[in-house]
């Protein structure tokens, strides 16, 4: 037997964002509604309990940030924020795009009977899933995609030695590779042409571009900061059952073994993540209605830094296996005795399973 599902979903999502005009990326605030001050030019005072305060700064003439002053990562980044779909001064969702979101996933299963003899029969059973979506981003290439993919298969022989004793022996194998990544994972270190120091030397699972949080109504950009996550995980299975009829016994005899492998490495703030709210170009002396973020963003001049360090990476290896013993007695047509004993390595403890209830069943007869 043998069977194949696939399915291929593609939408589109329009998304709407506010980002900064043209004259914006050019270092002219003249038309943003706030003041930009230069935050070299700040005087600073001692207050009476010592505290040094800024007192005072210098606007920019015009409101233009001279081009020398942007700084070079910050003149880098604006490859990845787009400029506006619609000309103007306006910030006010004036940024449009279709999105495509697709949703990809392939299942294929198979399944063998055989028949060796009278005595030995066999079954097989093979599974195989392939999943992948991603997210509706603002900007294009800075969305997060998910892919899974999962194997399963199992071979069982059961074999009759005599008319009283039966053995059935299987072996499994699971496994799951689920990833979180970003559209740059292992296609480009954007940290690394940034000329980030430090920050590229990563895994290429974490790869992509930095986020960009802005303020005074801009939308922000880069890449979803809680990726990259990869699990991979597998799991080696063997049980073997044993069956014996002796009068009025039926015993049955069995254990199980399994080899479990749990691999996952991932972080969050691999890329980094940038807060810029207006701090640095404000006026000391007029913090409410002066300065503006994207301002800051172009001189460099942010407020938080987030960065991880490294990705956490974590690699469990378990072995746990069971032993069993178990007898059905039937002492009179309308009695009959379950008795158990099951060890269990996990719980480092033998346990009187069976023995601990001693289960009497009452057949009684009309």
């Amino acid at each position: 037997m043998a069977n194949f599902e696939g399915l291929r979903d593609s939408n589109t999502r329009q998304q709407v964002a506010s980002v900064a005009t043209d004259r914006m990326r050019r270092g002219d605030f003249s038309a943003a509604g706030r003041a930009i001050y230069d935050p070299a030019s700040r005087v600073f005072t001692t207050d009476a309990s010592g505290n040094v305060r800024a007192v005072s700064a210098t606007p920019f003439p015009g409101g233009v940030i001279p081009q020398n002053r942007f700084d070079p990562v910050a003149a880098k980044l604006l490859q990845f924020y787009p400029a506006p779909t619609t000309p103007g001064d306006n910030i006010l969702r004036n940024y449009t795009r279709q999105a495509y979101t697709p949703t990809n996933w392939d299942q294929f299963t198979q399944r063998i009977d055989f028949n060796e003899n009278a005595k030995s029969f066999w079954f097989g059973r093979f599974g195989w899933n392939d999943e992948y979506t991603s997210t509706a981003s603002l900007f294009a290439n800075q969305n997060e995609q998910y892919a899974l993919k999962a194997y399963q298969a199992m071979i069982s022989n059961i074999r009759t030695f005599t008319p009283t004793m039966v053995n059935e022996f299987r072996f499994g194998f699971n496994q799951l590779n689920s990833d979180a990544t970003t559209s740059s994972a292992y296609v480009r270190n954007v940290t690394a042409e940034l000329g980030m120091r430090d920050i590229y030397n990563t895994s290429p699972a974490a790869w992509g571009i930095p986020s960009v949080s802005l303020a005074n109504g801009l939308s922000g950009f880069g890449d979803p900061v809680d990726a990259p996550f990869l699990e991979h995980n597998t799991t080696f299975q063997w049980t073997d059952n044993l069956s014996i009829t002796k009068g009025s016994h039926s015993l049955k005899f069995g254990g199980e073994i399994r080899r479990m492998r749990v691999n996952e490495l991932g972080n969050i703030y691999n890329r980094s993540n940038q807060v810029y709210n207006g701090n640095a170009t404000f006026n000391p002396a007029s913090r409410l209605n002066t300065g503006y973020s994207f301002a800051d963003a172009m001189l460099g001049q942010m407020s938080t830094f987030n960065w991880a360090g490294a990705l956490a990476s974590v690699q469990f290896r378990s072995t746990p296996y069971s032993l069993y013993g178990e007898d059905v007695w039937k002492v009179t047509p309308r009695l009959t005795v379950n008795v158990g004993l099951r060890y269990r390595s996990e719980e480092h403890t033998s346990e009187l399973q069976s023995l601990a209830y001693l289960v009497c069943r009452l057949l009684l007869e009309k």
